[in-house]
């Protein structure tokens, strides 16, 4: 609409937890060793029958190249039930607090004179496992000395299970830093707790290059290994941990420690900090604070996943990992391993080896996948195919104009948009953000690919558009053809100038909105530009109808002639001229006023005029139309432009027609004090109280198709008129009537329907059974009257005097 052209590029998730998720389900995948057995292949290609898209990767090398790519330990949250580590980011998005136990427990010091513990606080059942000691109950204490932290640094202490006694060389000691609180002493467990981590690491304990000396005692399934004398999901003891101690509490959070590869995110955090200031967010709060303080806190990012339905890592290794080839594309792949190559997924690739440049025999794929948010987030050029083709599109159009995605994203695709594009161009991914809130399911959640709490779209599309044109279609209504602009501009009617003048208002507004990416503003306009539309303005043959309708008048004459009802009066802008005009504003406001009709035509032609060298044009003068005629039955009102005249002389048609108008309220308040639903069928009975009753009856007559299409059906006469149920008016423009509404059964004569099958009782009942099935309305059968076996239509209490209790419709 303004000239750019945007590529549609179809695109959606097909790597990621929530396909995995339900291909394990549908396999019944319960370890990574169930797929092991069961085959990648096997298990890839079920993925491959959900979705067949698939991105080369290649930021791995250039990132390789800028040193901010490496492998190591680093606790990070793990899912059992994925068998893999997740980001930081990834563990936020949909994050639970569950009921885990934390206990307190002493540690004997070795070697004390007096027999002292450390109390400390042990949060993990799987540390206490691993490196910890004996609890002691103490019911009573005193104070003896202080002291502080520091003197006790070095000091050892016995663990509480024998399983790690033979690295009590290194372990099982006394260590500080900044991060306790509380009690002052904690149980630190390197393999998953991040600080314990990097504690332990700061200490010399174990190091992070080689990662041999961490010993994580809980396997890819959750599970203890040998080590351990427990043959249980680590969640699973807690109960016996308990019993050993003697204590209860709370887990607040864990992780494990695994070998993953990394992005360096902490080296470019402040780049990361000053492109996010670069980019205009919508609302504004999204970026200067949650974003934020989000980049404040960047952790290293681990981009590798052990799974199998994913991007391959493209890194090749020896046995000791010392000899490294990332390879950046097919042809790089094909060229050093001689194998074709035609799918990069794991099973197609896992087997092709590198010849090793030192001789040292071959270079084998690591088992690693991408984190599919390194998917996402290569979305910019990853699209483009973007180094191998289309190099001079994308760097003329990057970053793009603007993303936009809800608020769970901030710390997803928000986040790995930033980081990649920081990391790979030092630039920003985009230079606007729109982030847009959350629909949420019946349920009050979030709508969710795991949870399915959402209606499946083809229904919905088919419930309210393809019906809906349907519908339309069947109603036979006219195709929409759009009004010529040229007529609307040249128009001289006054609602066509207006809805014109709205029209271009509007698009400068929503234009002007848009380039500044508030979408929010424009809905409330958009939604009174359509009410004027629709209620307001309609062009002919349309326009004559709507206004009769809504005015409630009888006829709708325009008339173009300005001066048939009106004069003209100008008035000088005292706000636009005073400023300009100073001290000779009094005398130019004069002469404005005393402007003739003539003189006003004329100014309105030629679009100025001049008084004493002051150049006055027509933004500068208001013009009015006032109502001249003096008639008593003839009103007017107008503002300026507009001029309405209501001809308030009455005559006989106008009077039937206010007769049935107001026949037609008293119905509709009757249906009201009764409850009755828009649907409910009644029949109304009217009747003149008047002692002449001809007026009325030539109203019905005249009104009748008034009345029948506001009512629904004709009124019927006061001669079937029930007993009951009656309201009276009086001095309704000067009649009197009475109104009755009454809902219509079915009611059988007995013994006349009985004569008719030569009193078979059983036959009579399976009619009655019959009709009143098909009867529509409900009605509460009575069997009473001498009508010869014929069926009514009647009113539930009326009286029609003919050997019955039917009231109407006989046949």
């Amino acid at each position: 609409m303004t000239g750019h052209h945007v590529t549609r590029r179809f695109g959606w998730d097909c790597h990621g937890l929530p396909v995995e998720h339900e291909i394990d389900q549908k396999l019944g995948i319960k370890s990574k060793k169930d797929v092991i057995e069961k085959g990648i292949a096997i298990y890839n290609e079920e993925y491959r029958g959900i979705v067949q898209r698939y991105v080369v990767e290649w930021e791995k090398t250039l990132l390789h190249q800028k040193g901010l790519v490496y492998k190591g330990f680093k606790v990070t949250p793990y899912s059992i039930g994925c068998k893999t580590p997740l980001s930081n980011f990834e563990a936020n998005l949909n994050y639970k607090e569950v009921s885990d136990p934390e206990i307190m427990v002493a540690f004997p010091v070795v070697n004390d004179a007096d027999g002292a513990s450390f109390v400390a606080l042990s949060e993990l059942p799987i540390e206490k496992a691993k490196k910890s000691v004996a609890t002691k109950n103490v019911d009573t204490y005193e104070i003896l000395d202080k002291f502080s932290g520091a003197s006790l640094v070095g000091k050892k202490c016995v663990p509480l299970f024998d399983y790690f006694k033979d690295h009590s060389g290194f372990a099982f000691k006394v260590m500080a830093d900044s991060y306790v609180s509380g009690t002052g002493i904690v149980h630190c467990a390197p393999a998953f707790g991040e600080d314990d981590y990097l504690v332990c690491l700061d200490n010399g304990i174990f190091s992070k290059e080689k990662g041999k000396e961490l010993v994580v005692a809980v396997d890819d399934d959750g599970c203890f290994t040998d080590r351990i004398k427990v043959k249980k999901e680590d969640k699973d003891t807690d109960k016996d941990i308990i019993q050993a101690v003697k204590e209860k509490g709370r887990l607040v959070k864990s992780g494990r420690a695994v070998p993953s590869w990394f992005l360096a995110v902490e080296k470019i955090k402040q780049l990361l900090l000053e492109n996010t200031e670069k980019t205009e967010w919508v609302p504004k709060f999204v970026k200067e604070k949650r974003f934020h303080n989000w980049l404040e806190n960047a952790r290293d990012w681990a981009v590798s996943w052990s799974r199998f339905w994913g991007t391959p890592l493209p890194v090749w290794s020896n046995e000791a990992g010392d000899e490294i080839v990332v390879v950046d594309s097919i042809e790089k792949l094909e060229k050093l391993s001689g194998e074709k190559v035609t799918d990069l997924h794991r099973h197609k690739i896992d087997h092709i080896t590198i010849p090793s440049e030192r001789g040292g025999g071959v270079l084998k794929r690591v088992e690693d996948v991408f984190d599919c948010w390194f998917e996402s987030g290569s979305m910019p050029y990853a699209h483009m195919h973007y180094p191998f083709e289309n190099v001079e599109l994308f760097e003329n159009n990057f970053p793009g104009d603007f993303v936009a995605e809800g608020l769970d994203q901030t710390r997803g695709w928000f986040y790995t948009l930033m980081v990649l594009s920081t990391a790979l161009f030092g630039k920003p991914a985009f230079k606007n953000l729109i982030c847009n809130g959350l629909v949420l399911a019946e349920d009050g959640k979030k709508m969710s690919k795991r949870l399915k709490n959402y209606p499946p779209p083809s229904e919905v599309i088919d419930e309210f558009l393809v019906r809906n044109a349907k519908r339309l279609e069947v109603e036979g209504l006219a195709p929409f053809a759009p009004l010529n602009h040229s007529v609307l501009q040249n128009s001289s009617i006054v609602l066509d100038q207006w809805i014109n003048s709205a029209t271009r208002s509007l698009v400068h507004f929503v234009r002007e909105e848009m380039d500044g990416y508030r979408l929010y503003t424009m809905v409330p306009r958009l939604v009174e530009f359509l009410n004027d539309l629709t209620n307001t303005y309609h062009v002919n043959p349309w326009l004559h109808s709507h206004v009769l309708e809504e005015l409630n008048v009888k006829s709708l004459v325009p008339c173009n002639d300005t001066l048939k009802y009106a004069t003209l009066r100008a008035e000088p802008d005292f706000g636009v001229l005073g400023r300009r005009l100073g001290k000779s504003m009094g005398e130019v406001a004069k002469a404005v006023k005393a402007m003739s009709t003539d003189d006003i035509l004329k100014f309105e032609e030629t679009g100025e005029f001049t008084i004493n060298t002051h150049v006055i044009k027509l933004s500068d003068v208001k013009i009015t139309r006032e109502f001249n005629a003096k008639a008593e039955e003839v009103d007017a009102k107008g503002d300026g432009d507009v001029l309405v005249v209501l001809d308030l002389r009455s005559d006989e048609s106008l009077y039937e027609a206010g007769v049935a108008r107001e026949i037609v309220n008293r119905v509709q308040k009757l249906r009201k004090k009764g409850a009755l639903e828009p649907t409910d069928m009644v029949e109304v009975f009217f009747r003149s109280l008047d002692e002449d009753e001809t007026t009325c009856r030539e109203i019905l007559d005249s009104q009748d198709a008034y009345i029948r299409g506001a009512l629904g059906s004709s009124l019927l006469p006061h001669s079937l008129l029930p007993p009951h149920a009656e309201e009276s008016y009086h001095g309704i423009s000067n009649l009197s009537f009475a109104i009755t509404l009454a809902r219509p059964a079915l009611v059988l004569n007995l013994d006349g329907v009985a004569a008719l099958f030569d009193g078979n009782t059983k036959q009579v009942q399976g009619l009655l059974a019959y009709l009143l099935m098909r009867d529509h309305h409900s009605g509460i059968p009575t069997w009473d009257g001498q009508d010869e076996g014929r069926l009514h239509r009647r009113s539930a209490s009326g009286d029609c005097g003919v050997g019955g209790t039917c009231v109407l419709d006989c046949w």
